[in-house]
Protein backbone atom coordinates (compact mmCIF):
# COMPACT_ATOMS: atom_id res chain seq x y z
CA UNK A 1 0.00 0.00 0.00
CA UNK A 2 1.30 3.54 -0.59
CA UNK A 3 2.06 5.12 2.30
CA UNK A 4 1.57 9.58 2.40
CA UNK A 5 3.81 11.76 1.67
CA UNK A 6 2.25 14.24 3.61
CA UNK A 7 4.30 16.40 6.47
CA UNK A 8 7.81 14.07 5.67
CA UNK A 9 5.97 11.16 5.34
CA UNK A 10 4.31 11.05 8.67
CA UNK A 11 0.88 9.84 9.53
CA UNK A 12 -1.30 12.05 11.89
CA UNK A 13 -3.96 9.03 11.87
CA UNK A 14 -4.65 6.44 13.67
CA UNK A 15 -5.97 2.93 12.10
CA UNK A 16 -7.54 0.12 13.79
CA UNK A 17 -8.09 -2.96 11.79
CA UNK A 18 -10.11 -6.09 12.66
CA UNK A 19 -10.80 -8.93 10.53
CA UNK A 20 -14.14 -10.15 11.27
CA UNK A 21 -16.24 -12.62 8.62
CA UNK A 22 -20.28 -11.32 9.59
CA UNK A 23 -21.78 -14.90 9.04
CA UNK A 24 -24.96 -13.26 8.00
CA UNK A 25 -23.38 -11.19 5.32
CA UNK A 26 -23.67 -11.55 1.45
CA UNK A 27 -20.10 -10.27 1.24
CA UNK A 28 -16.84 -11.83 2.00
CA UNK A 29 -13.94 -9.85 3.40
CA UNK A 30 -10.47 -9.30 1.57
CA UNK A 31 -7.57 -8.88 3.97
CA UNK A 32 -5.15 -6.37 3.02
CA UNK A 33 -1.66 -5.04 4.77
CA UNK A 34 -2.08 -1.06 5.87
CA UNK A 35 0.76 0.85 7.90
CA UNK A 36 -0.63 1.12 11.70
CA UNK A 37 0.99 3.96 13.74
CA UNK A 38 1.72 7.83 14.29
CA UNK A 39 5.28 8.07 12.99
CA UNK A 40 6.66 7.18 9.66
CA UNK A 41 9.68 5.40 11.05
CA UNK A 42 7.40 3.47 13.87
CA UNK A 43 4.68 1.15 12.22
CA UNK A 44 3.34 -1.98 12.71
CA UNK A 45 1.13 -3.59 9.88
CA UNK A 46 -2.02 -5.37 10.11
CA UNK A 47 -4.80 -6.75 7.90
CA UNK A 48 -6.95 -4.54 6.68
CA UNK A 49 -10.70 -5.98 5.76
CA UNK A 50 -11.62 -4.54 2.36
CA UNK A 51 -15.27 -5.32 1.32
CA UNK A 52 -15.75 -7.47 -2.31
CA UNK A 53 -19.05 -7.71 -3.43
CA UNK A 54 -19.90 -11.50 -4.65
CA UNK A 55 -21.34 -11.98 -8.13
CA UNK A 56 -24.86 -12.30 -7.32
CA UNK A 57 -28.07 -12.58 -9.70
CA UNK A 58 -29.73 -9.51 -10.11
CA UNK A 59 -32.57 -7.46 -7.78
CA UNK A 60 -36.07 -8.52 -8.24
CA UNK A 61 -37.56 -5.14 -9.78
CA UNK A 62 -39.48 -3.68 -7.21
CA UNK A 63 -37.99 -4.94 -4.18
CA UNK A 64 -35.93 -2.24 -2.42
CA UNK A 65 -32.14 -2.93 -2.22
CA UNK A 66 -30.18 -3.44 0.84
CA UNK A 67 -28.15 -0.83 2.59
CA UNK A 68 -24.40 -1.53 2.17
CA UNK A 69 -23.38 1.04 4.83
CA UNK A 70 -22.90 -0.32 7.84
CA UNK A 71 -24.99 -2.99 7.99
CA UNK A 72 -23.14 -5.59 9.36
CA UNK A 73 -20.44 -4.02 10.90
CA UNK A 74 -18.61 -4.83 13.74
CA UNK A 75 -19.75 -4.15 17.61
CA UNK A 76 -18.13 -5.21 20.69
CA UNK A 77 -19.22 -7.10 23.69
CA UNK A 78 -21.07 -5.66 26.54
CA UNK A 79 -17.96 -7.39 28.28
CA UNK A 80 -15.93 -5.21 26.79
CA UNK A 81 -15.03 -1.36 26.53
CA UNK A 82 -12.31 -0.48 24.14
CA UNK A 83 -11.44 2.64 24.16
CA UNK A 84 -8.10 4.33 22.25
CA UNK A 85 -6.28 7.03 24.26
CA UNK A 86 -3.28 8.49 22.75
CA UNK A 87 -3.17 7.99 18.55
CA UNK A 88 -1.87 4.37 18.08
CA UNK A 89 -2.99 2.43 21.58
CA UNK A 90 -5.47 0.68 22.13
CA UNK A 91 -6.53 -0.44 25.27
CA UNK A 92 -9.13 -2.85 26.39
CA UNK A 93 -10.87 -2.76 30.12
CA UNK A 94 -13.22 -5.45 31.63
CA UNK A 95 -16.46 -4.07 33.22
CA UNK A 96 -15.88 -5.73 36.15
CA UNK A 97 -13.02 -3.35 37.05
CA UNK A 98 -15.53 -0.51 36.50
CA UNK A 99 -17.83 -2.07 38.67
CA UNK A 100 -19.13 0.03 41.07
CA UNK A 101 -21.40 -1.73 43.47
CA UNK A 102 -20.59 -4.50 45.43
CA UNK A 103 -20.94 -6.23 48.39
CA UNK A 104 -17.36 -5.11 49.80
CA UNK A 105 -18.77 -1.89 49.91
CA UNK A 106 -21.76 -2.71 51.73
CA UNK A 107 -19.74 -4.54 54.54
CA UNK A 108 -17.57 -0.96 54.72
CA UNK A 109 -20.67 0.86 55.18
CA UNK A 110 -21.77 -0.96 57.77
CA UNK A 111 -18.58 -0.35 59.76
CA UNK A 112 -18.27 3.05 59.06
CA UNK A 113 -22.19 3.13 60.64
CA UNK A 114 -20.85 1.71 63.88
CA UNK A 115 -17.92 3.78 63.47
CA UNK A 116 -19.92 7.04 64.11
CA UNK A 117 -22.94 5.13 65.98
CA UNK A 118 -20.56 4.47 68.62
CA UNK A 119 -20.98 5.70 72.50
CA UNK A 120 -17.34 6.94 72.75
CA UNK A 121 -15.95 9.90 73.09
CA UNK A 122 -15.83 12.06 69.54
CA UNK A 123 -12.44 12.54 69.89
CA UNK A 124 -11.93 8.57 69.88
CA UNK A 125 -13.86 8.01 67.13
CA UNK A 126 -11.60 10.74 65.04
CA UNK A 127 -8.80 8.63 66.00
CA UNK A 128 -10.02 5.56 64.80
CA UNK A 129 -11.02 6.99 61.33
CA UNK A 130 -7.57 8.16 60.82
CA UNK A 131 -6.29 4.68 61.69
CA UNK A 132 -8.79 3.27 59.01
CA UNK A 133 -7.34 6.22 56.52
CA UNK A 134 -3.67 5.34 57.46
CA UNK A 135 -2.93 9.16 58.73
CA UNK A 136 -1.60 8.71 61.89
CA UNK A 137 2.12 9.18 62.27
CA UNK A 138 4.09 5.99 63.07
CA UNK A 139 7.33 5.35 61.91
CA UNK A 140 6.52 3.86 58.75
CA UNK A 141 4.18 6.30 57.29
CA UNK A 142 6.64 8.78 58.58
CA UNK A 143 9.48 7.34 56.23
CA UNK A 144 7.12 6.35 53.68
CA UNK A 145 6.24 10.31 53.12
CA UNK A 146 9.58 11.25 53.56
CA UNK A 147 9.31 13.42 56.43
CA UNK A 148 11.34 11.47 59.44
CA UNK A 149 13.64 8.10 59.37
CA UNK A 150 14.68 6.20 62.26
CA UNK A 151 11.21 6.26 64.33
CA UNK A 152 11.11 3.15 65.95
CA UNK A 153 8.47 1.77 68.61
CA UNK A 154 8.75 2.51 72.01
CA UNK A 155 8.04 0.07 73.44
CA UNK A 156 10.24 -2.61 71.77
CA UNK A 157 12.46 -0.61 69.76
CA UNK A 158 11.57 -2.65 66.54
CA UNK A 159 9.38 -1.30 63.36
CA UNK A 160 6.31 0.61 64.25
CA UNK A 161 3.69 0.02 61.85
CA UNK A 162 -0.17 0.68 62.32
CA UNK A 163 -0.01 -3.53 62.92
CA UNK A 164 2.56 -3.72 65.13
CA UNK A 165 1.82 -0.41 67.22
CA UNK A 166 -2.23 -1.67 68.20
CA UNK A 167 -1.74 -5.55 67.62
CA UNK A 168 1.70 -6.78 67.55
CA UNK A 169 3.85 -5.35 70.05
CA UNK A 170 3.90 -7.30 73.58
CA UNK A 171 2.53 -4.30 74.80
CA UNK A 172 -0.22 -3.96 72.79
CA UNK A 173 -0.58 -7.38 72.99
CA UNK A 174 -0.93 -7.13 76.62
CA UNK A 175 -3.08 -4.68 76.30
CA UNK A 176 -6.14 -6.22 74.76
CA UNK A 177 -5.07 -9.78 76.78
CA UNK A 178 -6.13 -7.66 80.16
CA UNK A 179 -8.59 -5.98 78.79
CA UNK A 180 -10.48 -8.84 77.48
CA UNK A 181 -9.77 -10.42 81.29
CA UNK A 182 -11.40 -7.73 82.83
CA UNK A 183 -14.55 -7.40 80.36
CA UNK A 184 -14.98 -10.79 79.40
CA UNK A 185 -15.24 -9.78 75.43
CA UNK A 186 -14.21 -11.43 72.64
CA UNK A 187 -12.06 -9.03 70.96
CA UNK A 188 -10.37 -10.39 68.04
CA UNK A 189 -6.90 -9.32 66.34
CA UNK A 190 -5.93 -8.77 62.85
CA UNK A 191 -3.93 -11.84 60.97
CA UNK A 192 -0.03 -11.47 60.82
CA UNK A 193 -0.21 -11.35 57.21
CA UNK A 194 -2.46 -8.06 57.25
CA UNK A 195 0.30 -5.49 56.34
CA UNK A 196 -1.01 -3.74 53.76
CA UNK A 197 -2.97 -0.57 54.69
CA UNK A 198 -5.83 -1.55 52.37
CA UNK A 199 -6.10 -5.23 53.88
CA UNK A 200 -5.92 -3.26 57.41
CA UNK A 201 -8.79 -1.30 56.41
CA UNK A 202 -11.08 -3.70 55.57
CA UNK A 203 -10.06 -6.15 58.35
CA UNK A 204 -11.09 -3.16 60.50
CA UNK A 205 -14.20 -2.18 59.16
CA UNK A 206 -15.30 -5.41 59.32
CA UNK A 207 -14.33 -5.80 62.84
CA UNK A 208 -16.51 -2.58 64.05
CA UNK A 209 -19.07 -3.48 61.93
CA UNK A 210 -19.07 -7.74 64.28
CA UNK A 211 -19.10 -6.28 67.37
CA UNK A 212 -21.79 -5.19 69.83
CA UNK A 213 -22.44 -1.78 71.19
CA UNK A 214 -19.98 -2.67 74.25
CA UNK A 215 -17.33 -4.28 72.84
CA UNK A 216 -17.17 -1.58 70.02
CA UNK A 217 -17.09 1.00 73.10
CA UNK A 218 -14.19 -0.67 74.46
CA UNK A 219 -12.25 -1.92 71.73
CA UNK A 220 -12.25 2.11 70.09
CA UNK A 221 -11.78 3.19 73.81
CA UNK A 222 -8.38 0.58 73.71
CA UNK A 223 -6.79 1.71 70.30
CA UNK A 224 -7.22 5.63 71.56
CA UNK A 225 -5.47 5.20 74.78
CA UNK A 226 -3.35 2.80 73.48
CA UNK A 227 -1.80 5.92 70.99
CA UNK A 228 -2.35 8.52 74.07
CA UNK A 229 0.50 6.51 76.14
CA UNK A 230 2.13 5.81 72.65
CA UNK A 231 2.56 9.58 72.85
CA UNK A 232 3.25 10.77 76.20
CA UNK A 233 6.10 8.22 76.19
CA UNK A 234 8.12 10.11 73.23
CA UNK A 235 10.33 12.56 75.03
CA UNK A 236 12.32 10.14 76.90
CA UNK A 237 9.85 8.90 79.53
CA UNK A 238 8.89 5.33 79.85
CA UNK A 239 5.65 3.85 78.07
CA UNK A 240 2.74 3.17 80.62
CA UNK A 241 2.04 -0.53 81.93
CA UNK A 242 -0.56 -2.04 79.77
CA UNK A 243 -2.42 -3.18 83.07
CA UNK A 244 -3.30 0.63 83.51
CA UNK A 245 -4.20 1.23 80.20
CA UNK A 246 -6.50 -1.63 79.86
CA UNK A 247 -8.25 -0.78 83.29
CA UNK A 248 -8.36 2.94 82.30
CA UNK A 249 -10.07 2.44 79.21
CA UNK A 250 -12.75 0.29 80.99
CA UNK A 251 -13.61 2.49 83.31
CA UNK A 252 -13.90 5.38 81.11
CA UNK A 253 -15.89 3.32 79.08
CA UNK A 254 -18.52 2.77 81.86
CA UNK A 255 -18.24 6.09 82.99
CA UNK A 256 -19.58 7.66 79.31
CA UNK A 257 -21.95 4.74 79.42
CA UNK A 258 -23.69 5.80 83.01
CA UNK A 259 -23.07 9.81 81.96
CA UNK A 260 -25.06 8.85 78.59
CA UNK A 261 -27.56 6.55 79.96
CA UNK A 262 -28.41 8.53 83.47
CA UNK A 263 -31.05 11.21 83.56
CA UNK A 264 -30.23 14.49 82.31
CA UNK A 265 -30.71 17.20 84.47
CA UNK A 266 -31.09 20.42 82.95
CA UNK A 267 -29.24 23.08 85.05
CA UNK A 268 -31.65 25.66 86.62
CA UNK A 269 -30.90 29.53 85.65
CA UNK A 270 -31.20 31.47 88.90
CA UNK A 271 -32.25 35.32 88.34
CA UNK A 272 -31.45 37.89 90.43
CA UNK A 273 -33.96 40.33 90.68
CA UNK A 274 -33.92 44.10 90.72
CA UNK A 275 -33.18 45.00 94.74
CA UNK A 276 -33.73 48.29 96.03
CA UNK A 277 -30.72 50.08 97.13
CA UNK A 278 -30.30 51.88 100.91
CA UNK A 279 -32.07 55.02 101.88
CA UNK A 280 -30.76 58.00 100.37
CA UNK A 281 -29.19 56.03 97.84
CA UNK A 282 -30.49 55.66 93.65
CA UNK A 283 -29.74 52.87 91.83
CA UNK A 284 -28.88 53.38 88.48
CA UNK A 285 -29.14 50.48 85.97
CA UNK A 286 -27.62 50.39 82.68
CA UNK A 287 -27.09 48.42 79.93
CA UNK A 288 -26.04 47.93 76.17
CA UNK A 289 -26.41 45.95 72.88
CA UNK A 290 -23.83 45.63 69.81
CA UNK A 291 -24.28 44.03 66.19
CA UNK A 292 -21.35 43.23 64.87
CA UNK A 293 -22.85 43.12 61.27
CA UNK A 294 -22.86 46.61 61.55
CA UNK A 295 -20.39 47.85 63.36
CA UNK A 296 -23.01 49.47 65.54
CA UNK A 297 -25.06 49.73 68.99
CA UNK A 298 -27.21 50.91 71.59
CA UNK A 299 -27.62 51.58 75.28
CA UNK A 300 -30.05 52.37 77.75
CA UNK A 301 -30.38 53.61 81.22
CA UNK A 302 -32.97 53.57 83.97
CA UNK A 303 -33.06 55.29 87.71
CA UNK A 304 -34.47 54.72 90.64
CA UNK A 305 -34.93 55.92 94.41
CA UNK A 306 -34.57 53.25 97.44
CA UNK A 307 -38.33 52.52 97.21
CA UNK A 308 -38.01 51.52 93.44
CA UNK A 309 -40.05 54.57 92.24
CA UNK A 310 -38.47 55.37 88.66
CA UNK A 311 -37.09 59.09 88.88
CA UNK A 312 -35.12 59.02 85.06
CA UNK A 313 -34.14 57.19 81.86
CA UNK A 314 -32.75 57.44 78.22
CA UNK A 315 -31.46 55.40 75.71
CA UNK A 316 -28.62 56.48 72.73
CA UNK A 317 -28.02 54.72 69.78
CA UNK A 318 -24.36 53.93 69.32
CA UNK A 319 -23.42 54.87 65.43
CA UNK A 320 -19.50 53.56 65.40
CA UNK A 321 -18.56 51.34 68.23
CA UNK A 322 -16.14 48.32 68.19
CA UNK A 323 -17.19 45.45 70.39
CA UNK A 324 -19.68 44.87 72.68
CA UNK A 325 -17.38 45.76 76.25
CA UNK A 326 -17.02 49.57 74.84
CA UNK A 327 -20.81 49.73 74.30
CA UNK A 328 -21.30 48.44 78.14
CA UNK A 329 -18.78 51.36 79.10
CA UNK A 330 -20.81 53.72 77.11
CA UNK A 331 -24.13 52.72 78.66
CA UNK A 332 -22.07 53.49 82.24
CA UNK A 333 -20.84 56.79 81.59
CA UNK A 334 -24.17 57.90 80.19
CA UNK A 335 -25.78 57.00 83.18
CA UNK A 336 -23.53 58.75 85.60
CA UNK A 337 -23.97 61.71 82.97
CA UNK A 338 -27.70 61.54 83.52
CA UNK A 339 -27.57 61.05 87.24
CA UNK A 340 -24.94 64.24 87.46
CA UNK A 341 -28.19 66.20 85.64
CA UNK A 342 -30.65 64.77 88.05
CA UNK A 343 -29.03 66.29 90.96
CA UNK A 344 -28.63 62.57 92.81
CA UNK A 345 -25.73 62.63 95.24
CA UNK A 346 -25.43 58.88 95.95
CA UNK A 347 -25.63 56.74 93.27
CA UNK A 348 -25.30 52.80 92.61
CA UNK A 349 -24.23 51.81 89.46
CA UNK A 350 -25.46 48.67 88.04
CA UNK A 351 -24.44 45.97 84.82
CA UNK A 352 -24.41 43.05 83.56
CA UNK A 353 -20.93 43.42 81.77
CA UNK A 354 -18.27 41.71 84.27
CA UNK A 355 -15.28 43.14 82.83
CA UNK A 356 -16.69 46.79 82.77
CA UNK A 357 -17.28 46.61 86.55
CA UNK A 358 -13.67 45.37 87.02
CA UNK A 359 -12.17 47.78 84.88
CA UNK A 360 -14.34 50.52 86.39
CA UNK A 361 -12.74 49.15 90.55
CA UNK A 362 -9.22 48.71 90.00
CA UNK A 363 -7.31 51.91 91.11
CA UNK A 364 -4.93 51.22 88.65
CA UNK A 365 -4.24 53.28 85.46
CA UNK A 366 -6.22 51.31 82.65
CA UNK A 367 -3.93 50.83 79.78
CA UNK A 368 -6.01 49.52 77.45
CA UNK A 369 -7.66 49.81 74.58
CA UNK A 370 -10.92 51.45 76.47
CA UNK A 371 -8.54 53.12 79.06
CA UNK A 372 -9.31 56.38 78.14
CA UNK A 373 -13.09 55.81 78.49
CA UNK A 374 -13.13 54.09 81.83
CA UNK A 375 -10.20 56.65 83.23
CA UNK A 376 -13.64 59.36 82.28
CA UNK A 377 -16.40 56.83 83.96
CA UNK A 378 -13.46 57.43 86.74
CA UNK A 379 -13.74 61.17 87.26
CA UNK A 380 -17.58 60.61 86.97
CA UNK A 381 -17.54 58.66 90.18
CA UNK A 382 -15.55 60.65 92.01
CA UNK A 383 -18.11 63.96 91.19
CA UNK A 384 -20.53 61.90 93.49
CA UNK A 385 -20.63 62.18 96.99
CA UNK A 386 -21.03 58.37 97.58
CA UNK A 387 -20.68 55.59 94.60
CA UNK A 388 -21.53 51.96 94.36
CA UNK A 389 -20.75 49.48 91.56
CA UNK A 390 -22.33 46.03 90.86
CA UNK A 391 -22.61 43.41 88.51
CA UNK A 392 -25.36 41.37 88.21
CA UNK A 393 -26.56 37.77 85.73
CA UNK A 394 -29.63 38.46 84.86
CA UNK A 395 -32.23 40.75 86.12
CA UNK A 396 -36.33 41.54 85.87
CA UNK A 397 -37.21 45.12 86.26
CA UNK A 398 -39.61 45.68 89.04
CA UNK A 399 -42.63 48.32 88.32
Amino acid sequence: MKEDSVDGGRRNHTILALQIAAPSSRRRLKPQWISVGTRSNSRCHHPLPEVVEDETPPLVQGRRPRRRALRNRWQPPPSVAASIIPPGTFGLKSNRETRVGSSRSCEEHRGWLSLWSADVPGKARIHVWRLVKNGLAVGTELERRKIKHGVKCIACNREESLLHRFWVCPHSVAIWEMAREASGFQLPSPRQATHRATDLKGWLLDWLGSLSDKELSLGIMVLYQTWLARNEARDEVRIEDPGAIARRSLAMVEEWLAIKSGPRHEAQRVKEHWLPPDDGWHKVNADGAYKASLGSGGCGVVIRDHKGVFVAAECHFLPSVSDPERVELLACKRALVLARRKGIRRVCLETDCLSAVAKIKSSELDRSFHGPLVEEIKELLKMFADHKEFHVLVYNWVH
